[in-house]
């Protein structure tokens, strides 16, 4: 086990040590799941529904990075694994529509509109969460796109050129398989 895992040797002393467990475990909850709305203060239920995928898909990262401290792999080194991932698999998707088979093209548009729709649905990139959460930085893929046009990187611009990156990147995938193997 890695010296970075939510439960680690020094939070069990500090637990075994007299402190509250509820407490403890609310403290070490709210520490990975920090993006994740809190509950509202009428009903105690949390503000997003569970069913939803925006719910499914904060589970899953949850269950993800337990999986990540559990490993003996630093959070770091898997984070920097899943960005290196995270950032060439739109040129292997675009190499694909331009050099492969028609199976791969299509797999590689299909994956492409089924990403970004999931983006628009959910506003926000399970990659980029994770990856922030395990490297512990600010680190985005869109990031150097908005410094390329002079703006300043926030939630805000990230979102707005996540969605005009999507659409172009989507819209050329589409239109490079149209040409390949439909006209």
């Amino acid at each position: 086990m890695n010296n970075q895992t939510a439960y680690g040797q020094s939070d069990q002393q500090e637990c075994n040590d007299g402190g509250d467990i509820e407490t403890f475990l609310a403290e070490r909850l709210h520490k990975v799941c920090e993006d994740i709305p809190p509950p509202s203060p009428a009903t105690g239920q949390s503000t997003g529904s569970p069913s939803r995928p925006k719910g499914k898909l904060r589970r899953a990262l949850d269950q993800a990075i337990r999986r990540c401290n559990n490993s003996k792999i630093s959070n770091k080194n898997i984070g920097a694994y899943i960005r290196s991932f995270h950032f060439s698999v739109p040129i292997g998707m675009l190499l694909s529509v331009l050099y492969g088979p028609k199976w791969s093209a299509l797999l590689g548009c299909v994956f492409t509109v089924v990403v970004f729709s999931l983006f628009i649905n959910v506003k926000f990139c399970y990659l980029s969460l994770l990856e922030k959460k395990l490297c512990e930085d600010d680190i985005n893929i869109v990031d150097p796109w908005i410094e390329m046009f002079n703006q300043k990187v926030s939630k805000k611009t990230r979102i707005a050129f996540t969605y005009k990156i999507g659409i172009t990147y989507s819209l050329t995938m589409l239109i490079l398989y149209y040409i390949r193997f439909l006209r």
